[in-house]
């Protein structure tokens, strides 16, 4: 939804010297929450110092300093105006260079803009929902969670169901047992190598059910809530043979062992009743529960749903691709994938998401960069269905957003037309990209609202693990943030997911590649720690969630790193997660600590139940270095201001080396005077307003 630079206007500055050298610009971070952005830029090598003042603010009549912004001299300052008094308000910019130039400048709200200093690469905007900025957000991997309803655990012979605190590392003899029978059943699908270096655990752990489902994670809400999440983002739901599934078998339905009852079809049948028309579409008891139990529970506990869309590929034994293997080119679904034919019209090949004839069929993409027409708008009909499940229009009963697997593998054309259609059901929905790299170049309203910023992961895990300076740090945040302030602030800042290692394992195995050398090998030859952690890794964790808590944008736990749990990457990064009340059921490595709960819950909680949370919501921001030891987060929002102070190392760092000015009111994790710990956190409340 492109949106113009619509209700801010300049008008020529008030003194004449210099006007021509000091550029002025107002803009809108989000007119729904009344947020505004005012910057400052002086000709190069001048200093510049400013301030504002804005009518209808809700610290109205007050002055308040324009700060520094980055490395390139800027200064500003985000205000929060009333949207009652919004129409009228005037933002008042006074600002003076070393070189002598000032300037003054009004900017009315109400009216349409009238050029001057909002062109640049600021021009260009487009809205991001409004209650997403500042969320915070919870990865849950549905069948690792919790075991909620026993009845509906998987039961498909393939696979093989384990106790819940069995040991992890422990190959079971049963598992040896099946995992031959799979061999002699399909040897090209199901190896079995147990002279491999992980020996036979390899062969088996991709076998292992432990009956995690939607019911167990209604169960553990409160728990949650209790550590100040309100987002619930679930991996993939819908029915599908793997633990992970995002090989969908179909997208119409979630799986019936993750919240169906009784003795549930985990083979995932086809019902030849059902086609491409949604007209045949049948709801199951694991549909309905997923939309009348568990979205109106995290609603009511204040949690948006955000579900995972792989809109890329499915897996063999979705129904359409099912239907092409065994009819072939008379398949009516045949032009949905990349799909070669013999001169008999049967199935010669496919192009899978891992390789030629691999096991994530992709679904067929024109040369433009759209999906297939017909898989198309299957898609579309299944993002019709959990946005609005009862087709009313009111998308109220459906999901809140969308987090998009390998998004850059899908063309422009279809997420242009997947993102108007998104827009259309819900304006308010949220499209998050799985990007690795940075994703500036699909901010243009017609793609995504932001990413997975694993950027932000990168930086943030090297300097906790001491592999870069402070100073290198700040840099790399500094590129992480500030080409447009509505993105930054709905950005998912993860550390760890389901595609890494935990972040206490990184912090415990220290000085490799963010997602490399955490492989089960590396593990079995001991080139990789398992664990238990060690307390500098629990403790630098909570380093890092103080981190998440406190820069700009949507914090994202992987579930269960609050608990200070190790696991090496996939699949031990996936393991059963171990909660507090059967810790004494499993083995020392895999016992949750409450102490690091309790501090990713006071950082976290922040975010809502403190006095500062409407600026860790929606506050500018800036970076500094003190030392490469202590790194320096302040938030601003209409002149208040919080101050974090982060310290990756052993020594305690005096808070009067910090540079706190103003009335400065203690937040959390120290007090003024005094000392900022080792291996620790404390932030501030300064207000400058005058």
């Amino acid at each position: 939804m492109i949106r113009a630079l619509a209700l801010i206007m300049w008008f020529p500055c008030l003194t004449a010297a210099g006007q021509e050298g000091l550029w002025v610009d107002a803009r809108w971070v989000s007119r729904e929450l009344g947020l505004i952005d005012v910057e400052v830029v002086g000709a190069e090598g001048a200093s510049v110092e400013g301030r504002v003042r804005v009518s209808g603010s809700r610290r109205a009549d007050r002055w308040i300093s324009l700060r520094e912004r980055g490395a390139d001299g800027a200064i500003g300052a985000r205000i929060r105006v009333d949207r009652a008094r919004a129409p009228e308000a005037v933002v008042f910019v006074e600002a003076s260079a070393s070189n002598g130039e000032a300037v003054e400048r009004r900017f009315m709200l109400g009216r349409i803009s009238g050029g001057g200093g909002l062109g640049g690469p600021r021009d260009v905007m487009f809205d991001t929902p409004g209650w997403a900025m500042g969320r915070v957000w919870y990865q849950v991997f549905p069948e690792r969670f919790w075991n909620g309803e026993a009845s509906n655990d998987p039961r498909d012979p393939r696979v093989v169901t384990l106790g819940w605190t069995d040991p992890w590392w422990e190959v079971q003899g049963r598992e040896v047992e099946a995992a031959w029978l799979r061999r002699q059943a399909d040897p090209r699908m199901h190896g079995y190598r147990p002279s491999g270096e992980a020996g036979a655990f390899s062969s088996v752990v991709f076998a292992r059910r432990y009956g995690g489902d939607l019911q167990g994670v209604v169960e553990r809400l409160d728990h949650l809530e209790r550590l100040g999440v309100d987002g619930l983002y679930l991996c993939p739901i819908f029915q599908s043979r793997s633990l992970h599934k995002y090989d969908a078998a179909d997208h119409r339905h979630v799986d019936s062992s993750f919240g169906g009852s009784g003795e549930v079809d985990t083979i995932h049948r086809h019902d030849a009743r059902e086609t491409a028309d949604p007209r045949t579409w049948r709801w199951t008891e694991a549909d309905r529960y997923f939309v009348d139990t568990l979205i109106p529970e995290a609603r009511r506990r204040g949690m948006r749903v955000m579900l995972d869309g792989v809109w890329n590929h499915v897996g063999m034994d979705h129904w359409a691709f099912r239907d092409v293997m065994e009819r072939g080119r008379a398949s009516a679904y045949a032009d949905w994938f990349e799909v070669d034919f013999d001169d008999a019209g049967r199935v010669s090949g496919w192009q899978g998401w891992t390789g030629r004839n691999g096991d994530l069929p992709e679904f067929r993409q024109t040369p433009e960069g759209d999906l297939a027409p017909a898989a198309k708008a299957h898609v579309f009909e299944v993002t019709r269905r959990w946005m609005d499940p009862n087709g009313d229009g009111d998308p109220s009963d459906g999901v809140d957003g969308w987090r998009l697997d390998v998004a850059a593998e899908v063309g422009r054309r279809f997420w242009a037309d997947w993102r108007a259609l998104v827009k259309s059901i819900n304006p308010e929905a949220l499209i998050i990209a799985e990007l690795w790299f940075d994703g500036e170049a699909y901010y243009d309203g017609t793609a995504f609202d932001g990413q997975m910023n694993y950027p932000f992961a990168f930086a943030v895990t090297d300097w906790l693990e001491g592999t870069t300076t402070g100073e290198a740090f700040v840099e790399a945040l500094r590129g992480v943030w500030g080409e447009r302030a509505q993105v930054d602030l709905v950005q998912l800042n993860l550390l760890a997911s389901h595609d890494t290692a935990r972040l206490g394992s990184m912090l415990d195995n220290p000085g490799g590649d963010y997602d490399g050398g955490a492989d089960t090998g590396a593990v079995f030859r001991g080139d990789y720690k398992r664990g238990p952690l060690l307390e500098r890794a629990k403790a630098l964790s909570v380093v890092g969630a103080a981190i998440q808590a406190m820069a700009p944008g949507a914090p994202m736990i992987y579930g269960g790193d609050e608990f200070g749990l190790a696991g090496p990457d996939d699949p031990s990064n996936r393991q059963p997660l171990i909660w507090p009340d059967i810790a004494d059921e499993v083995e020392a490595d895999r016992r949750p600590d409450r102490a690091v709960a309790a501090g990713y819950a006071r950082w976290l909680g922040l975010r809502s139940e403190s006095e500062a949370s409407e600026i860790l919501r929606y506050g500018d921001w800036s970076v500094r270095a003190v030392t490469s030891d202590v790194v320096v987060i302040e938030r601003s929002l209409s002149g208040r201001r919080v101050v974090a102070a982060f310290n990756r190392g052993t020594a305690s760092v005096s808070v009067d080396r910090l540079g706190l000015t103003g009335r400065v009111s203690p937040l959390l994790g120290s007090s003024r005077p005094g000392t900022l710990p080792g291996q620790g956190a404390a932030a501030w409340v300064l207000d400058e307003g005058r």
